[in-house]
């Protein structure tokens, strides 16, 4: 579901950017596209590790040029759903405040989250920790978004970090 309103955004951006008052189609200057990135977690916690706030970091050259920003909180089952709620929402709030202060506009940024949009099974340790992430999709101009680096395996085979950004955007 929320691929699709990604995917959708992405498409009313390019129609709306297609088409005069008239309905009379044009050229496209800009084409969009999307990057996604993982953020992990430790169980329960909902701060960001150093290792994993300097990975929000570099992304912050990106998202200063990105359209728009949705920031996805997300837990595994374990705990109450008030529990897990909380901790979702504060999750997606730790990502938002490390790229607000590197410099992000806020009014490009969406924050939710989602306590049931789980990404493996809970019956393992491995399924849990996985499911105890943040997602951060950013909609940008194709071309931009080819120069965000592929994401590469963290320690965790079934965790996706990032890899160093370029810095000559």
């Amino acid at each position: 579901m929320e691929r699709r309103e990604v995917q959708n955004n992405i498409n009313e951006v390019n129609n709306r950017y297609a088409q005069q008052s008239t309905g009379t189609a044009l050229k496209l200057d800009t084409v969009f596209a999307s990057a996604k990135r993982i953020v992990p977690f430790s169980f329960s916690a909902a701060s960001l590790a150093a290792d994993t706030k300097s990975m929000v970091l570099e992304m912050v050259p990106f998202a200063q040029k990105a359209n728009r920003i949705y920031i996805r909180g997300r837990t595994d089952s374990t705990g109450t759903a008030e529990m897990n709620r909380t901790l979702a929402m504060s999750r997606a709030v730790s990502v938002t405040s490390t790229l607000l202060a590197g410099g992000v506009p806020k009014e490009k940024v969406k924050t939710t989250y989602c306590t049931t949009c789980y990404a493996a099974s809970n019956s393992t340790e491995e399924g849990r920790r996985a499911n105890r992430r943040v997602e951060i999709v950013m909609v940008m101009p194709a071309p931009l978004a080819a120069k965000f680096a592929d994401p590469t395996l963290g320690a965790q085979p079934t965790l996706i970090a990032s890899k160093t950004l370029p810095h000559n955007l």
